[in-house]
Parts: C-alpha cells; structure tokens; sequence
C-alpha cells in the first residue's frame, strides 16, 4: 500500500514529454473513493496459478490473515484450509460483480457471459488518460479475445 501511495504522490512531479498510464485494482481495505473500472480482463485459464501466487506471498495471505482470525496454528497445519483462505480472499477481488461487469461487456461483449474470473482496472486519474483506440496498445490482451 505504501508503494502505491508513493507512486500516486510522485506521479505529478514527473518530467516527461508523455505521462505513464496508472491503473488501480480494487482494494477493499483503502480506497476510499468509487471505483469504477475502466477495463476487465478474463483470468479463468490462469485461475489456478493466480492462486498458486497468491499462497507464495506469505506475509500478505497465508499468514496474516489467519492470524488476524485467531486460527495461524490451525491453518499452518493444513494445507486444505491454507487454500481455501486463500480462495476466499482472492475471490472477491476477482469475481464479476455489478461493479465490473459493465467493464467486462466492453471488452468482450457476448463472450463475456461464460467468464467467472477477472482481473478489473480503473485508469488513475493521476497518470495518462487514454483514448479507448490506444487501449490495446497499453493492453495488449484486449486485442487477443
């Protein structure tokens, strides 16, 4: 979180001809402002490894969580509710929602009605503002669908 308010401080200090395009992911613990995203990209081939990633970062899932919840012993103990931690705090994140649906339509139109997994952007005002032409070049798996 730190590192994100850095970057959001930093940003209109830049000297540069053009500026960096920023984007926010949704964030349940500070954002304090709507969040309506600009973009989803579909994630269900990669699911499993996102998830797989998420377990590597101990410090932010696996242990803390369990932790705040009173049960790190319990948890560290078996590797069934490790996952399923994991799950349940991934998911939200990366569900389709009311919120970034209209997001995922954009993108993928019809397409979109199978997809259960996502990953969701909102382009940071404090950054460049993109036109919806140059949206593939800054994100290329748009064009791929």
């Amino acid at each position: 979180m730190t590192a994100g308010y850095i970057v959001r401080d930093a940003a209109p200090n830049l000297q540069m001809k053009k500026k960096p395009v920023f984007v926010y992911v949704r964030d349940y613990h500070t954002i304090k402002f709507s969040y309506i995203p600009d973009f989803a990209v579909a994630i269900d081939p990669v699911w499993p490894v996102k998830l797989a990633a998420l377990g590597a970062h101990r410090s932010q899932l696996a242990d803390v969580i369990p932790h705040s919840m009173g049960i790190l012993d319990e948890v560290r103990a078996d590797p069934e509710k490790q996952k399923k931690i994991i799950y349940d705090n991934a998911y939200p994140f990366s569900s389709v929602t009311d919120i970034n649906r209209p997001a995922l339509l954009k993108w993928y139109g019809k397409e979109s009605a199978g997809i259960k997994y996502i990953e969701s952007y909102e382009i940071a005002e404090f950054g460049r503002q993109l036109e919806e032409k140059e949206m593939p070049l800054f994100f290329p798996m748009l064009s791929q669908r």
